[in-house]
């Protein structure tokens, strides 16, 4: 039983936070830089909802700072909204910092969060202090005095105007003490990206003394940004300052305020060469080499300050050189060996050799069983021996022959025996060095989708704004895996892609509004796994294809002849438009053109054998798909056994595997049901999900196959279990597309082809069939003692939903989710029944409010019991919920005091 005063949080409900505060993280970073150019109750709005749901999802796993740091910055969001004060730049860059905080939560590993947050207690409790000070700043300023940020606060970074206030001076100990928490995963991850964006700054600076455009200059901010960003993240405020201004300057120098002479780019360059040396620093020596450069930095921080004010014109002395750096303790010629550049040809000749090896260390356990025979085969013949020596007791010669040989054959059992343990202990060796070996190839392929999408929001920013359009950007799966070199190449591609969107999809907020839109278009760029293939996605909500121009732009070109053009499906009409050079506009802009763009795409793709899909809509927008491989890796999975041909299935995507007598099934509306950990679990036979006939004699013991997807069990019936194996992934033939349930295939050890089953995908067939299409049934149909009670929880946070899902099935409730007010209105739309429904206040699009208020005034509807659960817990709030025809308003402690399941029971009849 576990001990009731532990307050460790469960990890699956923290995986679920992790997942949350990522999504919020995101939301709170790009909607920060947004509003500090368009600050109004709609663009904060999003804002408040997301440290919203921080607070809430963090207090369901009592991790109190998160808490507190995020109901501050709620705070400081609702009063924006309320129009109390307006965020300045220094404010905006605090509620940044608290930010930080989330997103560098977000990137651990589950189990280490807490005692990540625990760690950064005294940076959250000053970030408070300062969000708590705001209004504050906001008097000082309307009363004429000069605003300053609490002592703690880092130092302040010029504004991006050319006059600028220089930055509050920054100690050396002050710097020493705050890059010393800095988890050592992060530095590693710091000093990477440094990397790659100082060889952007080296490149081209250069590029731009040679006379190069300003895509140089465009690049150069772009780099500068990164290094502030990332600097930002462990705490580097000098170098933060220094990033800053020289994204100032190439500010400047883009919108023409400022030419850079030849001093100026030397300045540019040492500080460079800052960067570079940073970059290629020992972790362990990361602090040492930031204290022994800090003079250097102020002083080449003060250069850059005169150059974007206009007073450097100098050439630059001896005080601005960058020292060698040496470790303490550490000779000169010490080579570092923390990072190997490799050609990802050869990598991915080693991760196919790997894979390759990794399966023969698998067969080679299959040999044991042959020295077993031929032992068992040495005993038969020593058996045989024996019966011949008492069969020739009286030839003394042959009886002398039998004991001879009898001898021999012992001695070689006992040498096959030794061999045989010897062996057995190798294979285990091999087989562990080889999974070891394969497991780390395949991580250092591997890397977050994040880690290739720096400067996108940055660049759909800028890019808006130039084009006088309003959109947000969101970016969906950044930690999404991805191939190194897949993610490199995607770069190019992917930035046409989305100005391509801005440029010719998303439509001006005037002609967005006289459409009757949203003036704020929608853009969006995502990463997902799934069918065995990485899956990017661009979608905005634009203007949308015209077809019909299309079709008049093929005819023009020649490709089809006029009268075939119409007999063309959308999608085919649609595909001409990755042809090289081809595009539905007669004079192409210099911000994008879609041939160009679509065409770059194409080609990327065309390298990696994969393929693009795209599809819009007039009025309604396009989505563009890129299908990509994921990379070749290799697989424990079971094999099973369906309508005689062998499957296969993750090993990872299994909960259990059961074996149950088919007259244990219980029978509900018909629905048949397993029992499994005290829970029932719907079934469904694996013949229907795969859409085979169904077997007409069933067996008397059932294979069950236990899925979970997050806190349901679902179960398929398979007809027999054949054991496991390790498989080679082989993508499936792109002529294919998408195939349900399949995820890839592969080749087993005697050469026979299986294909490898998407546990995912089968999760949401059996759903779809339990909820709503007819299920064939396993067995013969059960008496049906009584109806599972159905309750539908809607709330906006996939924590809190997760955690009443929970501890409604635990009481055998069958549990329905909706994301908002709109998702939970559309399902009871569906004429879907419930017993109980379980509402939040605050979501988007519909609040919670407006659902029950919807739901009471409908004649169908009106008499389900409803409960509002909301963290706002004042008597005004509670008053309100009551008045739209709530049977229960209770808080969100509800589920730590009994309340919860109080109130559940006496709507339900299904009480203690």
């Amino acid at each position: 039983m576990s001990d009731p005063n532990d307050n460790t949080p469960d990890l699956f409900m923290l995986e679920l936070f992790k997942t949350e505060l990522e999504t919020n993280s995101a939301t709170l970073e790009n909607g920060l830089v947004a509003v500090e150019d368009n600050q109004n109750e709609k663009s904060v709005e999003p804002l408040m909802r997301a440290a919203h749901s921080v607070k809430g999802a963090a207090r369901i796993v009592g991790l109190d700072g998160a808490v507190s740091l995020a109901h501050a910055m709620e705070d400081v969001f609702v009063a924006v909204q309320k129009g109390e004060y307006r965020l300045n730049s220094e404010q905006i860059d605090v509620l940044i910092s608290c930010n930080d905080i989330f997103s560098s939560l977000a990137s651990l590993e589950t189990a280490d969060i807490p005692t990540a947050l625990k760690q950064q207690a005294n940076n959250v409790e000053s970030l408070i202090e300062r969000l708590h000070a705001f209004p504050a700043w906001e008097s000082s300023a309307s009363a004429g005095q000069q605003t300053a940020p609490p002592k703690s606060e880092l130092s302040k970074e010029p504004s991006p105007e050319i006059e600028v206030s220089r930055p509050a001076p920054v100690s050396d100990t002050d710097q020493s003490v705050s890059i010393m928490t800095i988890e050592p995963e992060m530095i590693k991850i710091f000093l990477m990206d440094l990397e790659t964006n100082s060889t952007a700054l080296e490149q081209n600076l250069l590029a731009l003394e040679d006379g190069a455009d300003s895509k140089a200059v465009e690049s150069l901010m772009r780099a500068a940004h990164s290094i502030k960003g990332a600097a930002r993240i462990v705490n580097l405020n000098l170098e933060i300052s220094m990033a800053h201004s020289m994204e100032d300057i190439f500010n400047a120098v883009q919108q023409g305020k400022l030419t850079l002479t030849a001093p100026h780019i030397d300045v540019l360059l040492k500080v460079t060469d800052v960067f570079r040396r940073l970059s290629q620093i020992d972790p362990k020596d990361y602090q040492s080499f930031i204290l022994n450069q800090a003079a250097t930095v102020k002083k080449l921080s003060t250069l850059l300050l005169d150059i974007l004010e206009g007073r450097y014109k100098e050439p630059l002395d001896e005080d601005g050189e960058v020292e060698e750096f040496k470790a303490p303790g550490k000779a000169p010629e010490e080579p570092k060996s923390e990072y190997v550049r490799v050609l990802s040809g050869a990598m991915n000749k080693i991760l196919g050799l790997s894979g390759e090896i990794l399966i023969l260390a698998k067969n080679a356990r299959n040999m044991s069983s042959v020295l077993f025979d031929i032992k068992n085969s040495q005993f038969a013949l020593a058996g045989a021996v024996d019966q011949l020596a008492a069969a020739t007791q009286g030839n003394t010669d042959r009886l002398e022959e039998s004991r001879t040989t009898r001898d021999l054959l012992d001695k070689q059992v006992i040498s096959l025996s030794q061999y045989i343990e010897e062996y057995e202990t190798f294979s285990r060796r091999l087989e562990r060095l080889s999974d070891k070996l394969n497991s780390e190839i395949v991580s250092s392929r591997m890397v977050p989708f994040s880690t290739g999408i720096h400067g996108f929001t940055r660049m759909v920013r800028d890019l808006a704004k130039s084009l006088g359009k309003k959109v947000t950007f969101s970016i969906e799966g950044q930690q999404t895996l991805i191939d190194r070199e897949i993610l490199e190449r995607l770069e190019a591609p992917l930035t046409h892609l989305l100005r391509n969107a801005l440029d010719h999809g998303i439509e001006s907020p005037e002609s967005r509004a006289a459409a009757g839109k949203d003036p704020i278009g929608h853009l969006t760029l995502s990463a997902r796994h799934t069918f065995g293939k990485l899956i990017i996605m661009v979608k905005d909500d634009g203007c949308g294809v015209d077809i019909e121009s299309l079709k008049k732009k093929i005819v023009e070109k020649g490709y089809v002849e006029a009268d075939f053009v119409n007999d063309l499906t959308k999608e085919e009409v649609l595909e001409f438009m990755f042809l090289p050079g081809f595009s539905t506009r007669d004079k192409v802009s210099e911000i994008s053109g879609r041939g160009v763009g679509l065409d770059i795409v194409n080609t990327m793709l065309q390298s990696f054998g994969s393929s693009a899909y795209i599809d819009s809509e007039p009025a309604l927008g396009t989505t563009i798909e890129l299908h990509l491989p994921i990379t070749i890796s290799v697989l424990k999975t079971l094999l099973l056994d369906i309508d005689n041909e062998c499957y296969a299935i993750p090993l990872t995507q299994i909960v259990h595997t059961l074996e149950v007598p088919i007259d244990e099934l219980e029978t509900v509306e018909g629905r048949e049901y397993c029992m499994f950990e005290e829970h029932k679990v719907g079934i469904v036979d694996s013949r229907q999900v795969l859409g085979l006939p169904k077997k007409k004699n069933r067996e008397k013991i059932l294979n069950i196959i236990i899925l979970r997807n997050r806190n349901r069990h679902f179960g398929i019936v398979v007809d027999a279990f054949l054991g496991d194996s390790t498989l080679s992934v082989r993508p499936l033939d792109p002529r294919l597309k998408k195939v349900p349930v399949i995820n890839a295939g592969a080749i087993l050890e005697d050469g026979s082809p299986v294909l490898i089953l998407e546990a995912e995908d089968i999760i949401i067939s059996i759903s779809n069939l339990l909820s709503g299409k007819i299920v064939e049934t396993v067995g013969e149909s059960a008496a049906v003692e009584g109806l599972t009670k159905r309750v539908l929880v809607v709330d906006d946070s996939i924590t809190v939903r997760e955690m009443e899902r929970k501890l409604l099935e635990n009481k055998g409730f069958d549990v329905v989710t909706a994301v908002d007010g709109m998702d939970g209105w559309n399902m009871l739309m569906k004429k879907q029944q419930f017993d109980l429904i379980i509402s939040d206040v605050d979501m988007p699009r519909m609040t919670g409010l407006e659902f029950v208020a919807k739901i009471k005034s409908d004649q169908v509807l009106k008499d389900i019991p409803v409960i509002i659960i909301s963290y706002k817990d004042r008597e005004e709030d509670r008053k309100r919920g009551m008045e739209a025809g709530a049977d229960y308003y209770l808080s969100k402690s509800c589920f730590h005091d009994g309340s919860f399941h109080e109130a559940v029971g006496d709507l339900t009849g299904e009480g203690e």
